[in-house]
């Protein structure tokens, strides 16, 4: 049947200067890195790039899993499992 999307992610991208994978004081966001949501066999959902302040949110996905993946200047720098969650900090 049809039906409407509702499922959101949203996060902010930093950089985790001194890798403990805590977003600390002084830690800035990182702006103008692709953001997709991709679903296994499908592909792509969803895209955008984050904000100045390294925010972003993706909105209208389906429930169930799929994955987040980063890319900065044309390479991927990171993707993660996304099972259901609503929100993740990166």
């Amino acid at each position: 049947g049809s039906g409407t999307w509702t499922g959101v992610v949203t996060g902010v991208v930093y950089d985790d200067a001194d890798g403990d994978g805590t977003r600390d004081a002084g830690e800035g966001g990182v702006a103008g890195v692709t953001v997709a949501y991709e679903v296994p066999y499908v592909g792509v959902l969803a895209t955008t790039t984050t904000a100045a302040d390294g925010g972003y949110e993706l909105t209208g996905l389906p429930a169930g899993d799929g994955w987040v993946r980063f890319t900065l200047g044309g390479s991927v720098a990171y993707s993660f499992s996304y099972p259901g969650d609503n929100h993740r900090e990166w």
